[in-house]
């Protein structure tokens, strides 16, 4: 399936743009795309998680590379190595996937206690549901 972000995107940074400050509550549910993880690859993964010195080789922490073509294989179904009784991404059980745990931070993040992306803004509570939501979907790679 090919990739089709430069109208969703759009309508994304919009939404971003309109909820600002607003608390997880309050949102509203998030579409996500037929190829989700094409666009969380793309949009999400590429500008925030898979640059030089975070995880942009299998050298990088925890072995973890989300580049393109590297990323949902070293994702869904692995062990985190910080806590292997957690899957980094467990398809279909987002608050039991370590992905999630490190994106939001807070008192779930008992493993290391470092919100992802370090030294980075967090992620939106847009990207995080459109992670969720693709999760919840159990994590097709298209």
């Amino acid at each position: 399936m090919q990739y089709r972000g430069t109208s969703y995107t759009v309508v994304l940074l919009a939404l971003v743009s309109w909820l600002g400050g607003c608390e997880r509550e309050g949102l509203v549910e998030v579409e996500v795309p037929d190829d989700a993880f094409n666009f969380i690859q793309a949009e999400i993964f590429d500008l925030n998680c898979a640059l030089p010195g975070c995880h942009a080789t299998a050298v990088e922490p925890h072995q973890l590379n989300l580049s393109a073509g590297q990323a949902y294989g070293n994702l869904v179904g692995i062990s985190a190595r910080a806590n292997p009784d957690l899957l980094r991404v467990d398809p279909g059980n987002p608050d039991d996937s370590f992905l999630i745990v490190k994106l939001e931070g807070g008192p779930a993040d008992k493993f290391r206690g470092l919100r992802m992306p370090l030294g980075g803004q967090p992620l939106s509570d847009t990207q995080i549901q459109t992670i969720r939501d693709w999760i919840i979907d159990g994590a097709p790679r298209e």
